[in-house]
């Protein structure tokens, strides 16, 4: 596989997509293939935009919030930005304090992305990034399907190398389904997890840890204001402060295509649930939004919740570096979805 030429967009650009059945309302722009707005109902027929972001497209060319984008070729965080692979020491560019987070400056989230395929329901784009650019030790070829059934929005990603690589993709939306009752406190937090990566202080996995009787367990359902509480406590859990909020990694049971997680919000009665066939999913609750001027004014701490379908942070330097390793004869594949319901009370 190598990078081909192609004919790449030169000013910034959206795509409006919507369900037949009228339920889902979507943009997604070709600037880091990113997920822009989300309308979707309340309970009593009212609609409202529950993503995060800015209000202007140009706004997105300096966002450091990653709002809504496609991240990679690695998402998450690699420590010291350094693997090894196949006998030789990869260093990537140290762009979060000494750590790699989310595929650098140049990773896909900054790169504009040609559109392939376009339809009502569907947008197909793609992205090429070549070694040179990205630092990683291959070529990668990246597409991305949106593709709208009834009230979820589908993500099926697809990507090729030129040469044996890790590779960790996924989406990067914020959440809040009140946007104009505040921040996300009400909202009821449920993963079906029974483990989860405890980090150091560079948020960095140190080892997997079962939930049991702990602020982690989140197998039924817990409000966001209970869980984020201790943050104010003198004696808030070491896990919770390290993050100023979560900003973890949990292990979904099963595998394959399954729900993940599921948030609700009783004051609009709306509901998301998340599905994915990833082995990881990253929650991180806003904690570092303050001052950024956004869609609803000045975002605060903890307005939105990031439910990131991935691998597992620093999977590539773990036991596990094998099974994210990824050759021109092993394409990687992932698929993700998140279906927006009301409940009635």
């Amino acid at each position: 596989m190598s990078v081909a030429a192609e004919t790449l967009p030169s000013t910034l650009q959206s795509y409006e997509l919507h369900s037949d059945s009228g339920a889902l309302r979507c943009t997604i722009s070709n600037l880091g293939a990113r997920w822009l707005s989300a309308w979707v109902p309340d309970r009593d027929g009212q609609w409202e935009d529950v993503l995060l972001g800015y209000a202007q497209l140009q706004d997105y060319r300096h966002d450091s919030a990653y709002f809504g984008a496609i991240v990679g070729p690695w998402a998450n965080r690699i420590a010291q930005g350094r693997f090894e692979l196949d006998g030789q020491t990869i260093q990537l560019q140290q762009n979060q304090g000494s750590n790699h987070l989310h595929g650098g400056d140049q990773g896909l989230h900054a790169q504009l992305w040609q559109c392939l395929e376009q339809g009502p329901q569907h947008l197909r784009l793609g992205c090429s990034l070549p070694a040179s650019r990205s630092g990683h030790p291959a070529d990668v070829r990246v597409e991305v399907t949106y593709r709208i059934v009834d009230s979820t929005l589908h993500i099926h990603y697809q990507a090729e190398v030129s040469a044996r690589c890790p590779l960790n993709l996924t989406a990067h939306p914020y959440f809040n389904l009140a946007p104009r009752r505040g921040d996300i406190g009400q909202h009821w937090l449920q993963i079906h997890a029974g483990h989860y990566l405890a980090v150091d202080e560079q948020l960095i996995p140190q080892r997997e840890e079962a939930v049991d009787g702990s602020l982690f367990d989140l197998r039924q359902p817990q409000q966001l204001a209970t869980l984020l509480a201790p943050l104010t406590q003198a004696d808030c859990p070491r896990q919770l402060q390290l993050g100023a909020g979560l900003d973890h990694c949990w292990l979904p049971e099963g595998q394959g295509l399954r729900e993940v997680a599921m948030v609700y919000e009783p004051l609009s009665g709306r509901q998301l649930r998340v599905s994915s066939d990833q082995p990881g999913l990253q929650c991180y609750t806003g904690n570092y939004l303050a001052g950024i001027a956004g869609k609803q004014g000045h975002y605060r701490n903890h307005d939105g919740f990031c439910l990131e379908a991935q691998a597992l942070p620093d999977q590539v330097n773990s036991p596990r570096a094998a099974e994210c390793i990824y050759s021109p004869e092993h394409p990687y594949r992932q698929h993700s979805c998140y279906q927006f319901t009301t409940r009635s009370g």
